[in-house]
């Protein structure tokens, strides 16, 4: 185990672990959604205002902080690296959330429960070496170290433009998997990002 190498401030790490959290709950309803399906619950409305909020919050403590002396912004350019990886995680999971609740979706895969499961390992890790400020890198790198594809099965789809004798329910099946798919890898990346920072 060994010291964080990011120096952040107690607001900005409140900040950063707030709106971390917020989004990982945020995923975790988009997954209980997709997989139940029916109406949207309530929880699901405030965990995505709670996302939104949690990250307009941590724009505004990073601007403080970047208006503090040179002397106290120790590590700033990881932390804005960090910030900007955490808003670009949340308006991926917005993507998805306004497809799922837009479009009729298919029953959730197999392989879709487990790329949101290692998404929500991967900010699970994050919150706890912003918590307790150690990570073991080793344990780290090898989990994050391998390419999405050589962690989860790889999603193997037809040429979609190919599929225009097909029926219009399948090319609508494979357009939602290959854009669910896209969107889980793309999570995956940030989050591995994200966590790498951490370390």
């Amino acid at each position: 185990m060994i010291t964080s190498s990011i120096f952040i401030s107690s607001e900005s790490n409140e900040s950063i672990e707030k709106s971390v959290r917020a989004n990982k709950d945020f995923l975790h309803k988009i997954t209980e959604y997709y997989q139940l399906k029916g109406n949207i619950p309530i929880s699901y409305n405030i965990a995505r205002k709670e996302a939104f909020l949690e990250t307009s919050n941590l724009s505004s403590a990073f601007q403080r902080m970047a208006q503090e002396p040179k002397s106290k912004q120790r590590g700033a350019d990881k932390i804005y690296e960090l910030v900007v990886l955490n808003h670009t995680f949340l308006a991926s999971l917005a993507s998805l959330s306004t497809y799922i609740q837009h479009y009729k979706t298919t029953e959730a895969s197999e392989e879709f429960k487990i790329a949101t499961e290692k998404i929500e390992k991967n900010l699970e890790r994050l919150l706890q070496c912003l918590k307790d400020k150690k990570c073991n890198p080793a344990k780290a790198s090898s989990e994050n170290n391998p390419l999405f594809e050589e962690q989860l099965p790889t999603f193997n789809s037809l040429e979609i433009n190919n599929l225009a004798s097909r029926d219009k329910e399948t090319i609508r099946d494979l357009q939602e998997a290959h854009l669910v798919w896209e969107q889980l890898q793309w999570l995956f990346s940030i989050s591995s990002k994200m966590l790498k920072l951490a370390v």
